[in-house]
């Protein structure tokens, strides 16, 4: 049985389509976790309604809590050798567990991946899984190469992968600081299928330019760079190593916005100043050798000054610099 946690926030206009994609799954052996994190705008009501039409869903209502909250919580009962994350405001292709569960039987693998698809207002793009089978420390690297993607929700995940590892709690960036761990002793491997519709929200996390949001996007590559800096290949090394300069710099650039300083300024200050050379590594794009440059000063005319190159490459450059 595969238990698939659907977390759910205030998406009304997205839940009724997401939680249909789910029952109308070829794969019929499913246990749904439906976790209403707190919603106020009438979700709570779609998923007891829900509830109500397929004695395969069970729902949990909560009081708000953050996204990690929810997973684990859906972890906790959890009842299927397999488990599937579906974001509420996502929707899935009519087999995808049916197609993920016959490559984990074909493959012997612990972690099945598939494409997905990001859907725009008004346009789509296509993002290819992971095209072989890899295993452990080669997983790990094919994870930074971008190759198996750090997302939790285009996956099918073995249980047994969750007895030590649970989400962040409090956090955003979850998967970031979660996939890495999952997958260092894992089997991987992928289907050319794609399978998941990402929906692009404005409003998304991955979107915003919130001082919280951006210090704890920080955090979880600080926090797996440090975890992986000895484990995995130079060229890897170097891929997270570069990660962390491009939080840091996001930082810089949107500082100004902020209306207190995060007391992460002078770890990600002095992250910078014992870490980069002066304009970083000579392969880096100019306006990430100039953002490590800005972020050795931490005073307001090095935000300022960061704050007006991003702000010319965004407008003037028509390139969404961080």
């Amino acid at each position: 049985m595969i238990s698939v946690i659907v977390p759910v926030y205030n998406v009304k206009p997205y839940l009724k389509k997401c939680l249909d994609s789910i029952l109308r799954q070829s794969y019929r052996d499913l246990e749904i976790l439906v976790i209403d994190d707190g919603s106020t705008d009438g979700s709570q009501d779609i998923c007891d309604d829900f509830g109500k039409t397929d004695e395969r869903i069970r729902v949990f209502h909560t009081e708000n809590r953050g996204l990690s909250c929810a997973r684990n919580l859906g972890l906790e009962h959890a009842k299927g050798d397999w488990i599937g994350f579906i974001d509420s405001d996502d929707w899935i292709e009519p087999d995808m567990y049916e197609c993920l569960m016959k490559t984990a039987g074909e493959t012997d693998a612990d972690v099945v991946e598939c494409g997905y698809i990001l859907e725009f207002a008004k346009t789509s793009k296509n993002r290819k899984a992971v095209n072989q089978t890899v295993c452990g420390a080669d997983a790990v690297d094919a994870l930074i190469r971008g190759e198996i993607k750090e997302q939790v929700w285009n996956k099918l995940w073995k249980r047994y992968l969750f007895e030590n590892a649970s989400f962040p709690e409090g956090r955003n960036y979850e998967d970031i600081a979660t996939v890495y761990k999952l997958i260092r002793d894992a089997r991987v491997t992928g289907t050319d299928r794609f399978l998941y519709h990402y929906v692009q929200r404005k409003t998304a996390i991955s979107h915003s330019h919130d001082i919280r949001n951006l210090t704890e996007y920080w955090s979880a590559h600080k926090e797996r760079y440090e975890a992986l800096r000895d484990q995995v290949s130079a060229e890897s090394t170097e891929k997270l190593f570069r990660m962390c300069a491009v939080a840091i710099i996001r930082m810089w650039a949107w500082y100004l916005k902020s209306e207190k300083a995060p007391s992460q300024i002078t770890e990600m200050h002095t992250f910078t100043r014992e870490h980069y050379s002066c304009f970083g590594s000579k392969g880096w794009p100019l306006r990430l050798r100039a953002g490590i440059f800005l972020a050795r000063f931490n005073n307001r005319f090095s935000f300022a000054a960061a704050y007006v190159f991003n702000q010319i490459y965004r407008t003037f450059l028509r390139s969404k610099y961080c």
